[in-house]
């Protein structure tokens, strides 16, 4: 009879795993978000605090059982609305980063590039001339 009830547990405890995979995300409108390098409790962290997943603990479960697929990437992806943790580990493992497009015309001067540059809506940090 124990048996029977361990194995009926763990049916019931796979079966909340398999569909934890596919549970709609809290994100709620699709968006581009940067992920930073570091380990899978960081990115869990991060997913989280961006809104992509609202179980990290059950992100980082999902990254070790499936790590055979592939290793996490880190760079700016675009995540769809309620993206599942199956979905956002596809994305992380397979998915091309974001590319943001900025053009410089010719001619310009490189006091007009900076000027281009401090302007680009992607464009992080400060832009310096050497």
């Amino acid at each position: 009879m124990t048996v029977v009830v361990v194995g009926g547990a763990a049916a019931g405890g796979f079966e909340w795993w398999r569909h934890a995979l596919v549970w709609f995300g809290p994100l709620a409108e699709s968006r581009a978000i940067v992920v930073p390098h570091g380990g899978t409790s960081q990115l869990a962290r991060a997913l989280a605090a961006d809104g992509v997943v609202d179980q990290p603990l059950v992100f980082q479960a999902a990254a070790w059982l499936t790590r055979g697929e592939g290793t996490l990437h880190a760079a700016e992806f675009a995540f769809p609305a309620h993206a599942s943790i199956r979905q956002v580990l596809a994305i992380l493992r397979l998915a091309h980063p974001v590319e943001h497009r900025l053009t410089i015309a010719e001619g310009l001067t490189a006091q007009q590039i900076v000027g281009v540059l401090a302007h680009a809506e992607a464009m992080t940090g400060e832009v310096r001339t050497i």
